[in-house]
């Protein structure tokens, strides 16, 4: 069995990694978003129905819900070495906390009956996505950090993009699109304070090359959840 020092020291062979390397991998994963997107597929064929929207935002609704808790952790979880982030995390958290709320307005808005989503247990490619984000919130902070700023990047950038013909598409007003809408206005800026934040703080070889593996799995996580909102 390999012992953990051994582990340790496998960990200090990595080779040299750059902030520049992490940012190309975050925007390569945020790029990669759309590909082999099945929901992105059905806005392009326009054949995205009410119900597709109403999935996709029950399929996001618990991610959205549990985020602040996530980062939060991520805060805590983090030493004082790290004091900019760590205070980052937590302003996050908080700016985070009521995301939700536009959620649930957009589904009564535009016809929803079901159940209310906090009643509801998550998807399976949901609860894939913020367990992830628990993890690392408690084992890996800054990886937190990583995953937030590709979901601002694939927000910043989509929204605007797929969010109008949406709404064309389904004959949604602005206001019941609010989520997508402010979350796409938002993030905008997002992805660069992220990174701001990250170009800030000491980082060894192992971690850039950690949190670039975050970047990946971010975005394919939070794919399967779109992928899941139009499979049967």
């Amino acid at each position: 069995m390999l012992e953990y020092g051994d582990a340790i020291k496998q960990k200090l062979e990595y080779g040299h990694a750059t902030m520049d390397q992490l940012e190309n991998h975050i925007e390569k994963a945020i790029q990669g978003f759309e590909k082999d997107n099945l929901f992105i597929d059905k806005i392009d064929a326009n054949e995205l129905g009410i119900e597709y929207y109403h999935r996709i935002l029950l399929g996001v609704f618990h991610q959205v819900f549990r985020s602040s808790s996530s980062f939060a952790l991520a805060s805590a979880s983090l030493g004082e070495r790290n004091q900019i982030a760590k205070d980052y995390l937590l302003h996050h958290a908080e700016e985070e906390k009521t995301h939700w709320v536009w959620i649930l307005n957009d589904l009564a808005g535009t016809g929803y009956k079901g159940p209310d989503p906090r009643t509801l247990h998550p998807h399976y490619t949901t609860q894939g996505y913020f367990s992830y984000a628990m993890f690392l919130g408690s084992h890996f902070p800054m990886g937190r950090l990583c995953m937030a700023a590709v979901l601002e990047g694939i927000s910043g950038s989509l929204g605007p993009k797929y969010g109008p013909r949406v709404m064309t598409l389904l004959k949604i007003k602005p206001e019941f699109m609010q989520f997508f809408k402010s979350h796409g206005e938002l993030d905008q800026g997002h992805t660069q304070e992220v990174l701001e934040v990250i170009r800030k703080t000491e980082l060894t070889d192992y971690e850039y090359w950690m949190m670039m593996g975050v970047a990946q799995n971010t975005a394919e996580l939070y794919k399967s959840i779109y992928n899941a909102a139009v499979s049967p």
